[in-house]
């Protein structure tokens, strides 16, 4: 393990590792970050997730993002789900949403183009099932996101594809990563290792890397 990182190793798993915002990163979190032995624990949990898509927005101004409870709201058809867009669109141009699937167990990073009312599509399965088809309909119909625009979709083609089941939480907050940033490349499977790693520091030092 990484220098910065060697002290997680006998750290007690309800201990508090960071906190990004108001979400709150224990040990056992950080484990399912960097245990890749071990594939249920290496899948990102929601916790993980909203943490580094947080430092995502904190460098970048005119990116709004969306915890994970907002896309699960909406499959499970509650009322919450308003509550997490007030007020985020106003002044952004793009807002990614992390969107896990009716079976809780893929990743798909939707991201909102406010200037071109569209929803771009970046799935590193490129599953048959598209949730931004989903998104596009609770928006149609909530007048915060503008009630009876006319959204389009656009599943981003070509990706470079996970090989396994579990890493889908990874290339999620690094295509979130590219698309803030508007970023030459996608990331691939063989890098994922070291991404991991990467990601803890972030998370720990709470500031992202700087990128070429």
């Amino acid at each position: 393990m990484n220098d910065e990182l060697s002290f997680l190793e006998d750290v007690p798993p309800e201990t508090l590792i960071a906190q990004i915002s108001r979400h709150n990163v224990l040990q056992e979190d950080m484990e399912r970050l960097l245990c890749l032995e071990n594939i249920r624990k290496a899948w990102l949990n929601d916790q993980i997730i909203n943490a580094y898509l947080k430092l995502i927005e904190n460098a970048a101004e005119k990116v709004g993002v969306l915890d994970v409870y907002f896309f699960t709201s909406i499959l499970d058809c509650k009322e919450t789900a308003k509550h997490y867009i007030k007020d985020m669109h106003r002044g952004k141009d793009i807002i990614l949403i992390p969107a896990c699937n009716k079976g809780r167990d893929h990743w798909t990073l939707l991201v909102v183009d406010l200037k071109k009312d569209s929803v771009i599509v970046v799935d590193s399965m490129r599953s048959k099932t598209n949730p931004g088809v989903i998104l596009i309909e609770y928006m149609r119909k909530n007048p915060l996101l503008g009630k009876n625009k006319v959204w389009t979709i656009n599943v981003l083609k070509g990706l470079p594809k996970q090989q396994n089941g579990c890493d889908c939480g990874i290339f999620m907050c690094q295509n979130a990563v590219k698309m803030a940033f508007d970023l030459p490349q996608f990331v691939v499977q063989e890098e994922i290792h070291w991404i991991r790693r990467a990601m803890a520091v972030e998370i720990l030092t709470g500031r992202l890397m700087p990128r070429i």
